[in-house]
């Protein structure tokens, strides 16, 4: 599976260690963890590479209470196309050209670092909007 994590992985200044979270805070992380998957699951979508359209459906995501993915599953139809178009070079044909620059290599990657501040005020807005 090609995988990108929206955790503290992908940003290690942000601490979801859920034990060190105020309680008044814990209940914002899940909402802000599914705004940010949305963000990025979108940008990977309009990154991926295009021949028929068939690995833009196949990137999913899913968000849980502590952490979320944006992923094509290795058994989707397009799973080994999807590692490929994302870690080896290749040349862009005519649909991915068609999409426009930012379409190509490590579109997922880059849907995260594209989106770090996006992400980011996403999560800071979450927490100003709690009175601690």
């Amino acid at each position: 599976m090609i995988d990108v994590d929206i955790s503290t992985r992908g940003f290690p200044q942000v601490s979801l260690n859920l034990a060190s979270i105020p309680k008044q805070l814990r209940h914002v992380i899940p909402p802000a963890i599914l705004a940010s998957v949305l963000v990025v699951h979108r940008e990977a979508r309009r990154n991926a590479p295009y021949l028929t359209g068939t690995l833009e459906s196949s990137i999913k995501y899913k968000a849980g209470d502590d952490e979320g993915a944006v992923f094509v599953p290795i058994n989707s139809h397009a799973g080994d196309y999807a590692r490929r178009r994302h870690e080896d070079q290749y040349s862009r044909g005519p649909g991915t050209r068609a999409k426009g620059a930012r379409a190509g290599r490590k579109y997922l990657e880059r849907a995260v670092t594209d989106n770090a501040d996006k992400i980011r005020l996403i999560f800071q807005q979450a927490a100003g909007n709690v009175r601690l």
